[in-house]
């Protein structure tokens, strides 16, 4: 055994493993999906052994290093490794950088301790109290949970107006998910006969007998518990020990599924899920939702949480200790034991494409993973992506439609004409818009006002020499924000005191600004209603969880009367006090250059709209605009949703373009312009003459300069029966990039 060498992956940008030989101590215990410490240059790393008894050529066995360690506590399935793997091969990411954002928390502290503490969530099924749901929600969650209970991969597109108890419905799938499908769910040792389940699946009432038995089978599995665990129950008293049995009874039947009437005849890690959210702001509301229904806490990722609570969480999911997970997208990047549903709510965000070290889209990889395990994913919203849409009209998705609100009325919606009204200076509300305001504040109620701008004013300029304030490292103006005080790239993230002297000419004083932002919207609403609590929700304002935590409770307890914010605020709030929502600058999404720039604006649109009326009282919303004869605003006053689904996904069929085709990106860099041009052109001529492949470009980057480096573009758009992959593949082996060059591949651009 002492010539026992594996190879093992590493978290770092390589797609091959690397050779270690292994001591006799624990050869034998070492298996595919064991996580190995290993030396690597001068680090020691965990890493991933995907295969094992290697038999070297040509290479000295004296020069392989030793690995350092095992760690007992994870192992990684075959199923996760082959999610790994199609992760890098679909993104074409290399496959260290993707198991790097699966274990990158365990190289990413020097502790010595060799096992940590997984967290636990406590589950008791009576204390779930769940609403109750309509006909057609309750029919919706029994088909789901009938899925799930089948182990079929399936994908549920629950696609429901706003306020419609979307999610409500997944609410009650999970609760079916907990319960184990009804087994044991209502079980005591008492006097319990009936079940409580939503799930049709199960029988509402459960004779004395039935319960017997499965109390003796439950009793028989503890049995062999107690053997195995010695005789602890024997220094306890008689009624002791029945108490010590019972308690290990109702464990046992937290942690196990044995549900002999569906065909299950073995004792299964308990189930877990998984909730995605594009926004750690998100996360507030919906745990206190949850906290409500269910009567325990889920547990949290996102990129804020400490380094402990990461860890703690990690072997939680390893382990299975944790049922129910919530967090933004790469909480998917985490090893869970038992997973069988995710839910991915408001779907449609673009937030859920991760664009840093490796891109990929959590929602494709979400529906990639519940393909490779077997369960089912929901995915939420009152404005589905056009992806999803296309694919639930072609039956590849289940098309859940929840049509009706929950108080039955609909917002009034008035779009304001901005080109017959002329604004005063410096004035951005309309005079109609601002009337409602003041109303809506002295009948007590609430109001949002959307701009999709932070800051003060996005341009700053000179009035003598006329020259702009821009960002020294990209082709971008520097933002005012006059809280701060400071002058702000919303791209690098540079930064300067704001002084009012001009840098050009030397001016004094001679700094203005131009056009609006938040901060500005905000100055002018104190001007007429100065004894207003207002509130502004940017990323700038809610940094952290414990800021989202405090506001919306803030929202929610009455003490904002005015809200001013950005998307940060439109997305799947439910505040019972606003009543009203005015959109200041509807049209700063219709002109950017991307293929999703209307659906984005119609999404974006219908997510304020939603705010708006959501108990008793009507809600109304104000929309400003230059171009009030926009499809968007045709469609949004007609409530047809419908209709503007057809109309752009009939664009794109006509055009060809997603979900039509594949398309892929190649964003070119470097800090020379001519030479990230050039190399954008060769990119192009190599690719092969084909009828079913079209490139587009080299255009630069609606930023063309970034962080000192000039970025061009290339597109190529493939027909459906093209390996996209495989052509990007033969393509970049027969291209030497440059040192001076950076190549970032992109499949799916958003």
């Amino acid at each position: 055994m002492s010539n026992f060498f594996v190879n093992v992956l590493l978290p770092l940008p390589f797609d091959k493993p690397f050779t270690y030989k292994v001591n006799d101590e624990i050869a034998a215990d070492i298996a595919v999906g064991d996580l190995l410490k290993v030396p690597f240059r001068k680090k020691e790393l965990w890493g991933l052994v995907v295969e094992i008894d290697v038999k070297l050529d040509a290479i000295d066995p004296k020069k392989i290093k030793e690995v350092l360690a095992k760690n007992q506590q994870v192992k990684f399935d075959d199923k996760l490794i082959e999610f790994i793997n199609r992760i890098s091969s679909y993104n074409l990411a290399p496959n260290g950088l993707v198991l790097k954002a699966f274990i990158g928390i365990l190289n990413s502290d020097k502790i010595k301790k060799p096992n940590f503490k997984a967290k636990v969530q406590e589950i008791d099924v009576q204390k779930f109290a769940l609403k109750t749901l309509s006909e057609k929600q309750q029919k919706i969650a029994d088909e789901i949970l009938q899925e799930v209970q089948k182990n079929q991969h399936a994908v549920n597109l629950l696609d429901g107006v706003t306020g419609s108890g979307k999610t409500e419905v997944y609410f009650a799938v999970i609760a079916g998910i907990l319960r184990g499908y009804c087994n044991f769910d209502s079980f005591s040792l008492h006097s319990v006969t009936s079940c409580h389940c939503e799930s049709t699946s199960c029988h509402s009432e459960r004779s004395e007998e039935s319960l017997n038995v499965e109390a003796r089978d439950l009793r028989s599995f503890a049995d062999a518990q107690d053997d195995k665990e010695g005789a602890q129950d024997d220094k306890e008293g008689a009624q002791d020990d029945k108490e010590v049995r019972y308690h290990k009874e109702v464990q046992y039947h937290k942690e196990v599924r044995y549900h002999k009437e569906g065909g299950w005849d073995e004792r299964e890690v308990a189930n877990q899920i998984l909730i995605l959210l594009p926004e750690i702001a998100l996360t507030s509301q919906l745990l206190k939702r949850f906290e409500e229904q269910f009567g325990f806490k889920p547990a949290l990722w996102h990129s804020k949480i400490s380094r402990k609570e990461k860890r703690e969480i990690f072997y939680g999911v390893i382990s299975g200790s944790i049922k129910v997970l919530i967090g933004a997208r790469s909480a998917l990047l985490l090893p869970f034991k038992n997973l069988k549903l995710i839910v991915l709510d408001e779907e449609h965000d673009s937030s859920f494409k991760q664009e840093e070290i490796f891109n990929f889209h959590a929602r494709d990889m979400a529906i990639l993973k519940a393909k490779i395990e077997n369960f089912s994913v929901i995915l939420s919203s009152a404005t589905p992506a056009i992806e999803s849409y296309v694919n639930a009209q072609n039956e590849k998705y289940r098309h859940c439609i929840l049509d009706n609100n929950f108080n039955e009325q609909k917002s009034e919606i008035k779009i304001i004409d901005l080109c017959r009204e002329k604004l005063p200076k410096n004035n951005f509300i309309a005079s109609e818009l601002r009337k409602r305001v003041i109303e809506n504040f002295e009948k007590n109620q609430q109001t949002l006002l959307f701009l999709n701008r932070r800051g003060y004013a996005p341009v700053t300029l000179c009035k003598n020499c006329g020259q702009k304030v821009n960002c020294p490292n990209c082709s971008s103006y520097m933002v005012a924000h006059k809280k701060s005080n400071k002058m702000s790239c919303h791209y690098c993230g540079e930064s300067h005191k704001f002084s009012g002297n001009c840098k050009f000419c030397g001016s004094e004083d001679s700094l203005i600004d131009i056009g609006v932002g938040v901060e500005k919207i905000k100055e002018e609403v104190e001007s007429f209603l100065p004894q207003a609590r207002i509130a502004l929700v940017t990323s700038d304002s809610v940094t952290n969880f414990d800021e989202a935590e405090e506001l919306v409770s803030k929202i929610s307890n009455h003490e904002i009367d005015i809200i001013i914010g950005t998307q940060l605020i439109a997305k799947g709030y439910d505040f019972a006090g606003l009543t009203l929502v005015g959109v200041v600058d509807a049209d700063s999404g219709f002109y950017a250059s991307d293929l999703k720039s209307m659906e984005r604006s119609y999404q974006l649109l219908k997510q304020v709209i939603g705010r708006a009326g959501r108990r008793k009282e009507q809600g109304s919303v104000f929309i400003q605009t230059y171009n009030p004869q926009n499809l968007i605003f045709e469609k949004i006053i007609k409530q047809d949703k419908a209709g503007f689904y057809n109309f752009e996904i009939s664009n794109r069929r006509n055009l060809n373009m997603p979900p039509f085709s594949k398309m892929a990106s190649f964003v070119i860099s470097a800090f020379e312009e001519k030479n990230a041009l050039s190399f954008a052109k060769k990119l192009i001529s190599v690719f092969p003459f084909d009828e079913n492949i079209e490139l587009l470009g080299p255009a630069q980057m609606p930023i063309l300069k970034l962080k000192n480096r000039y970025n061009y573009r290339v597109f190529v758009k493939t027909s459906k029966k093209i390996n996209l992959q495989k052509l990007i593949l033969d393509v970049m082996k027969n291209l030497e990039i440059p040192t001076n060059i950076r190549v970032k591949i992109d499949i799916d651009p958003q």
